[in-house]
């Protein structure tokens, strides 16, 4: 969820809210998503929404303040907070009027984010007091950021490392092409010359058989064939 859709379910007007976000981010841990905005969860909610019914209607005790923080970080002991105390002399006349039992049955009215800032900003000074040492979360950001360090150059390598390896399969591939390519122009070269020697045969055939057999050429081959005809006949006559 996002602020709008918090700000909406606590009734809150949503510019009032995104004033106190980054109070409240840093209090409940919040993710940010692509874009910066705040990410909510289940948990969250109902952590915002015990506070803002802590604001209206009562000053809130140590144990909801320390359900809000993560069962993950590690808390110390701390002298308890009087909370009566806090909240007679901060609470706002407003909220005060508010809380009575009157209006309890009546449709809650928006209230402006800004009257709880305090609230929230305080009880999150006393989340972080029972958080660790500040030396010891030095540490932990920085080993965090060193194994972040680490995983981001080894993923360095393995990009360089294929960006190589594929440079090298692709300048191999283009090569066996290139082969493969002046192959072709050769074999086509020699189709062309094969064929071009074939014609010119032909065409030469072609001279030869027209020489050959030619109208004039049968005339005189038949006149040739008469003479030899006759001579025959008169040799025959004569013996």
């Amino acid at each position: 969820m996002y602020a709008s859709e918090i700000a909406r379910i606590l009734h809150i007007d949503e510019q009032e809210f995104q004033k106190i976000e980054p109070s409240v981010a840093t209090v409940l841990k919040l993710n940010q998503d692509e874009e910066g905005r705040f990410l909510y969860n289940k948990e969250n909610l109902k952590a915002l929404r015990n506070l803002f019914e802590q604001a209206v209607g009562g000053a809130p005790d140590e144990e909801e303040i320390l359900g809000s923080i993560p069962e993950s970080i590690p808390v110390k002991e701390s002298r308890p907070y009087q909370w009566e105390k806090i909240q007679a002399e901060e609470t706002p006349k407003a909220l005060k009027k508010s809380s009575s039992p009157k209006e309890s049955g009546k449709e809650r009215k928006i209230v402006p984010a800004t009257d709880v800032l305090k609230r929230i900003t305080k009880d999150g000074q006393a989340a972080l007091k029972h958080r660790k040492e500040p030396v010891e979360v030095t540490m932990e950001l920085e080993k965090i950021q060193k194994i972040l360090q680490e995983q981001r150059t080894f993923l360095e390598e393995r990009l360089e490392q294929r960006e190589l390896n594929l440079s090298i399969k692709l300048e191999s591939q283009i090569f066996d092409l290139k082969k493969e390519n002046q192959a072709l122009r050769k074999r086509v070269d020699t189709l062309q010359k094969i064929i071009k020697n074939q014609n010119e045969d032909k065409r030469y055939l072609i001279e030869k058989i027209n020489q050959k057999y030619s109208l004039w050429n049968l005339i005189q081959w038949k006149q040739n064939r008469q003479v030899l005809g006759n001579d025959e006949a008169e040799d025959k006559s004569n013996s």
